[in-house]
Parts: C-alpha cells; sequence; structure tokens
C-alpha cells in the first residue's frame, strides 16, 4: 500500500475529525472512501443516462456454451423470465445502466406490496369517515389527535404508489 502526505484546512481536519466518530472510523478510511468516491465519479461516463434512446435497432447473436447457455437459462427462471433472450437482455441493460432494474419477480413482488398498501390506504379512508361521521363528542376529538398521523401514512402510502408505477413504465420501456 503506498502513502501519500497532505495538507487539509482546519474546517476539512474538523469535518474528518466528526465524521470519525459518527461512523466509528479512522482519518485513513474515511479519506480512502471519499477518495474512491471522487474517482468513482469519473465512472459515471461509462453508463447510459436514464433519458437515452430506447429504440431497439440492434439484434446480437453470441455463441455459448451448453453450460452457459443452461445457467442463463436458470437464471432466467429465477428471475421470472420465460426466455434465455430475455435474462440476457435484462443482464446487458443492468450493466449498462447506473440505475438497476428489476426482475419479473421483483415487479411482482412490489406490485403485491402494492396492493397490500392499497388495502390499508382503503382501511384507513373508511375508518377517516366512520370517526367523521360518528356524532360522540369524545369518540371525535379523541380522533383528533391521530388525524395528521393517519394523514401522514396515507401521504407515504400514494407516495410509494407513484414511485412503483415510474419503476414499472421504466422497466416496461427498457425490457421488452
Amino acid at each position: 500500500m503506498r502513502e501519500i502526505r497532505l495538507r487539509v484546512s482546519d474546517e476539512i481536519y474538523y469535518r474528518i475529525l466528526l465524521l470519525m466518530e459518527q461512523k466509528s472510523s479512522s482519518k485513513n478510511a474515511l479519506i480512502n472512501s471519499a477518495l474512491l468516491e471522487f474517482l468513482d465519479k469519473d465512472k459515471s461516463d461509462q453508463f447510459l443516462d436514464n433519458n437515452a434512446q430506447t429504440k431497439l435497432n440492434h439484434k446480437i447473436q453470441i455463441p455459448l456454451s451448453d453450460d452457459e447457455y443452461n445457467l442463463l437459462k436458470n437464471r432466467a427462471k429465477s428471475h421470472g423470465f420465460s426466455s434465455v433472450r430475455k435474462e440476457c437482455r435484462y443482464q446487458v441493460i443492468n450493466s449498462l445502466y447506473d440505475e438497476q432494474f428489476l426482475n419479473n419477480c421483483e415487479l411482482k413482488e412490489f406490485k403485491t406490496a402494492t396492493a397490500k398498501f392499497n388495502k390499508v390506504s382503503k382501511d384507513l379512508f373508511e375508518f377517516i369517515t366512520l370517526f367523521k361521521q360518528s356524532r360522540e363528542y369524545d369518540f371525535i376529538q379523541s380522533f383528533k389527535g391521530f388525524e395528521p398521523i393517519i394523514d401522514e401514512i396515507n401521504q407515504a402510502l400514494e407516495n410509494y404508489k407513484k414511485d412503483l408505477d415510474i419503476i414499472s413504465k421504466k422497466r416496461q420501456n427498457r425490457l421488452k
């Protein structure tokens, strides 16, 4: 391992000391990780932008051994793809874009989670409606304290659904 001596400003030095306490790490490890992160930024040029052209213009044929083909076939099954071609496309696309795409199994899990969140959201809405229709004063007053929390949960569920829709649309555009 090589050694480099460097000078840093007092501000940077104190920030490093603060990070050492927060992360329970050494100065050396923190500086190395910061340098690696800085150097890896140049690697971002090796990936395509998420807004890159998605029109499929090219076909590539590659010879594979039986072992390679069988391995890809097993991976395709475990990722929920119906063919080796789709698995290959998934692997290539995930290596070209900085953002990783979901395979069919992961997407199915997200859809199941979304359905469960939708049910929770509907139940919360029904719960709120029942509270608002209640005529008992004490019941309504006790609900007032929970209303902001329930609204916050409801908003989080809506944000999750929007994020899932974005993920799903991106995946559909990239993995045809």
